[in-house]
């Protein structure tokens, strides 16, 4: 494809004296002054032999002026012929290799934003598997979803609750059993010690704000606190044991648990916001 690039036919005279003033910089005849001048300038020429014809003619004019005897005009014709080949060669090279990078770089950009699209769906997708499954768990433990994600994700110490995770999951219950954390301090005896009237377990039975899950043996204790009176469980044994004293029927293990964790859960959530409201207000 012929390329008009250049000026020197519709301003002849003002690229004439260009090129002339170009040569009067590096005069002679040598082939090597010949080269450069005409490769600096075949590339913004058409590639045609008029293109040729006009170098020629300003060589030519060019060793006039300088009393130098000028090359025979088929000679340098030919010279600069295959010049401007060489040129237009070099530049053609030269324009394939830039259509390649950007095609190169196109489809690159085409395939980053392919990946992005793809790793944003498989984000979404897991991003929804995890919720069903957090629901799932949550349905299935009783407890909210942000319990149920903490417990999904970060497993548990029970073995009992590890299987069931496992069966919900359709997982294996060793991948969501983990071994207790270890810490410098017992946090839950640390809470365990405090002692203030508004987190005794009275006030536990009697929270009408709890949004607690149903346990038959907190409403028990709850239907029974004239005969519980100041008492005030330490210990999962003791809940088990003030159970069985009041002859409260079918009590298992896993129910006593259940609401030992409540009450221990209250009392953190109590003391904190105790704590809480004294240092805002």
């Amino acid at each position: 494809m012929t390329i008009h690039l250049t000026n020197y036919r519709r301003f002849p005279r003002c690229e004439k004296e260009r090129i002339l003033q170009q040569l009067d910089r590096d005069s002679g005849q040598s082939e090597a002054l010949i080269r450069g001048v005409a490769k600096d300038n075949f590339g913004n020429m058409e590639r045609a032999e008029s293109a040729v014809m006009f170098m020629a003619d300003v060589l030519q004019e060019h060793w006039e002026r300088c009393g130098e005897v000028p090359w025979p005009r088929e000679t340098l014709a030919s010279l600069l012929t295959a010049i401007q080949e060489e040129v237009w060669e070099e530049k053609q090279a030269a324009g394939e290799r830039l259509a390649v990078a950007r095609r190169q770089a196109d489809l690159a950009r085409k395939m980053a934003v392919a990946e992005e699209a793809a790793q944003k769906r498989a984000t979404e997708e897991t991003r929804k598997r995890d919720a069903e499954a957090t629901k799932r768990v949550a349905s299935e433990f009783g407890i909210t979803t942000r319990q149920a994600r903490n417990l999904r994700v970060e497993g548990t110490v029970n073995p009992r609750k590890a299987e069931q995770l496992a069966i919900i999951l359709g997982t294996e219950p060793a991948a969501h059993l983990r071994r207790r954390r270890r810490r410098g301090i017992n946090l839950v005896k640390l809470f365990a010690d405090v002692k203030i009237e508004d987190a005794r377990f009275c006030r536990f039975l009697s929270d009408e704000d709890i949004g607690r899950d149903t346990n038959a043996l907190i409403d028990f204790f709850k239907n029974n606190q004239g005969r519980i009176g100041i008492w005030e469980p330490e210990s999962l044994e003791d809940v088990v044991h003030q159970a069985r004293l009041l002859r409260f029927p079918h009590c298992s293990l896993d129910l006593a648990e259940e609401a030992w964790k409540s009450f221990q859960i209250w009392r953190i959530e109590t003391i904190c916001r105790t704590a809480l409201y004294d240092i805002q207000f």
